[in-house]
């Protein structure tokens, strides 16, 4: 082809053997081709379509020689023209909010390598969004609330390529805002109570969910509810509630401070006084919440609980010496339950004497107590019964303990204090 070069070997035989060799290179039309000499031969290059001869005279001691060759030079096929210009943008779809923008991002084949390439940028609804060339693509402000069409038209040459691209601009909300309702709650042990929250500004027609947490569990229990948070007290102390709002694509912390107080029956100190009622929850093995109220309606002792003892059973005898019986009547309330197919149980071995200086003492061992503590219910269901205890004589403080040493311990005077 033209421009191209091509290498002639030269093969010599013949002689004087040892004779000093040498050659050059001719070509009997230069305008065709031109003829140079290599280490084995000729090169001969093609300058312009014909037929040439390509020659070599070769000397060897006093002895020469002529070859030829002959070279047909041609014209190369023309390239192949390249693919039409194509363009797109990127992404084909976006969202961009009102007074925000975006970027667009050409992208273009084909077309001629050799030309340059620039383009415009046009929005079908500049009211909606507007648009502006840039050294990538087409940057886009969101203007109203809205759809467009931005149009990018790249040019190379004398070609030009389309690419469109749709822009969302969403109605613009007022920002989010958050509130618990009250601001702040305080509350007594195993009491419960319901902070509202109140949601304002963002799409009131987007999705809208939060979450509940506390920042101390052993202070108090936390619950989503259809209004907001439910918190229950659990230990005398402080926490905070914090609630985080998602309301379409925006998100709202709001904390609200929560404060339990220490109510009588919740530490051995402070046990609850007759007639006074005593709220807890209760955690089953399977991690279901019971709540109940447990009161202290009446309790007998001395002779006359060991007379009411041997009343109910012969087979219930004295007190060891320097004890005597208390006999309690209590009243159980199941207030609530998470899992209203699982009923209470109550049960004479969730309660235990102790005395004024700590000391637990042995169970009673009364039999057949009339009406039993020992019952089960469901939500809504109220019944009494007895449990006995044994105490001291001397001990002025006796007191009763209910599932001590759990979380749920409440506690009793079993005698009125002096």
């Amino acid at each position: 082809d033209v421009g191209q070069a091509e290498d002639l070997a030269v093969t010599i035989s013949g002689g004087a053997e040892g004779a000093s060799v040498s050659w050059i290179c001719l070509s009997g039309e230069p305008q065709t081709i031109t003829a140079s000499k290599t280490g084995a031969g000729c090169r001969v290059r093609g300058e312009e379509p014909g037929v040439a001869t390509a020659s070599v005279a070769v000397t060897k001691g006093n002895v020469a020689a002529v070859a030829t060759a002959t070279v047909t030079v041609t014209t190369p096929p023309p390239p192949p023209p390249p693919a039409p210009l194509e363009a797109s943008l990127e992404p084909a779809d976006a969202t961009v909010e009102q007074g925000h923008t975006t970027e667009l991002v050409l992208q273009t084949t084909g077309g001629d390598p050799v030309k340059p390439l620039s383009w415009t940028c046009a929005s079908s609804d500049a009211s909606v969004a507007s648009a502006t060339p840039t050294t990538l693509g087409c940057e886009v402000r969101g203007e109203g609330a809205g759809n467009a069409t931005i149009t990018a038209r790249a040019t190379r040459g004398s070609e030009t390529a389309d690419a469109t691209a749709t822009v969302t601009v969403p109605q613009l909300f007022p920002p989010l805002q958050v509130f618990f309702e009250p601001g702040s709650a305080a509350m007594s042990q195993a009491e419960s109570v319901t902070l509202s929250l109140l949601i304002l500004g963002g799409d009131p027609e987007a999705a809208t969910s939060w979450t509940c947490t506390v920042s101390d569990p052993q202070v108090a229990a936390v619950r989503l509810t259809a209004e907001g948070c439910e918190v229950t007290g659990f230990e005398a102390g402080a926490t905070v509630l914090s609630t985080v709002v998602t309301r379409g694509t925006r998100v709202k912390q709001a904390d609200a401070n929560v404060t339990v107080g220490s109510v009588p029956g919740r530490s051995q100190g402070g046990p609850a006084p007759l007639g006074r009622s005593v709220r807890l929850i209760i955690e089953d093995e399977n991690g279901a919440w019971t709540t109940l109220r447990l009161t202290l309606l009446e309790t007998v002792s001395g002779a006359a609980a060991s007379q009411m003892a041997a009343g109910w059973s012969a087979q219930n005898g004295p007190p060891p010496s320097g004890f005597e019986y208390i006999l309690a009547r209590f009243r159980v309330e199941v207030l609530s339950q998470e899992d209203p197919s699982d009923a209470h149980e109550e049960s004479e071995a969730n309660f235990e004497s102790v005395s004024g200086t700590s000391v637990v003492q042995a169970p009673a061992s009364v039999c057949c107590n009339a009406p039993s503590i020992e019952q089960q219910g469901f939500g809504g269901a109220v019944w009494e019964g007895w449990v006995d205890f044994l105490a001291e004589i001397s001990d002025p403080l006796p007191v009763a303990a209910y599932l001590r040493g759990s979380p749920a311990e409440a506690w009793f005077e079993l005698r009125p204090a002096p």
